[in-house]
C-alpha cells in the first residue's frame, strides 16, 4: 500500500467519522439562521405593524376630527336658529354630523330658511327625513313621500336609530318596513 493509498483511507475514516458531526453542526446553522430570520422578520413585522397602526390611527383620529367638528357646527346652528334643542331635534344631531359635506351644508342652509319658532322646529325632523331619503334612494317619489308621515310618526330615538342605518338598507326592506 502505497503513502496515497493510506493518506485516501485515512481520509476517508476521518470524513466517516467526522459526517455526523459535520451533519449535526450544518442542521445547528441551519437553525441558527431559521431562527435569527424569525426574530428578524417579527421585528420587522412588529415595527411595520407599529407604524401601520400608528397611521390608522392618525385617520381615524383625523376623521373622529372632522366628525366632531360637523357635530358642533350642527348643534351651533341648530341652537342658535332655535334656541334649546326641543327632544325631536336632539336625537338627530348624531345621524346629520355622519352626512357628507356637502348634504350637510344644503341641508344647513335650508335649517337657516326656516322660521326659528315652533312652526320652524317642527320642519326639522321633517327635512332631515327627506334629505336622508334622497341621498340613500335618490329622487324620492310617492311612496317614500308617503312614508315621510310614518317615519315622522316614530320617536325621535327610533328615527334617529334608524336613520343611522339607513345605508344598510335596501330599497324593497325599506319600502316592505314603511311602505302603506
Amino acid at each position: 500500500m502505497t503513502a496515497n493509498q493510506r493518506l485516501d483511507q485515512e481520509d476517508r475514516r476521518l470524513i466517516v467519522a467526522l459526517a455526523p458531526l459535520f451533519q449535526q453542526k450544518l442542521e445547528e446553522a441551519i437553525q441558527q439562521g431559521i431562527q435569527q430570520g424569525v426574530q428578524q422578520g417579527i421585528q420587522q413585522g412588529v415595527q411595520q405593524g407599529r407604524q401601520e397602526g400608528v397611521q390608522q390611527g392618525r385617520q381615524e383620529g383625523a376623521q373622529q376630527g372632522v366628525q366632531q367638528g360637523k357635530r358642533l357646527i350642527v348643534e351651533n346652528l341648530l341652537r342658535v336658529r332655535f334656541g334649546e334643542f326641543s327632544d325631536r331635534i336632539l336625537p338627530l344631531v348624531e345621524p346629520l354630523s355622519g352626512l357628507p359635506s356637502e348634504d350637510l351644508t344644503l341641508l344647513l342652509l335650508q335649517f337657516s330658511q326656516l322660521s326659528g319658532d315652533e312652526l320652524g322646529v317642527e320642519e326639522v325632523p321633517r327635512l332631515v327625513v327627506e334629505a336622508f331619503l334622497k341621498l340613500r334612494f335618490g329622487e324620492s317619489d310617492d311612496d317614500f313621500a308617503r312614508m315621510v308621515e310614518s317615519l315622522l310618526a316614530l320617536s325621535s330615538d327610533e328615527l334617529a336609530s334608524l336613520l343611522l342605518q339607513l345605508s344598510q338598507v335596501s330599497r324593497d326592506d325599506f319600502l316592505a318596513r314603511f311602505g302603506e
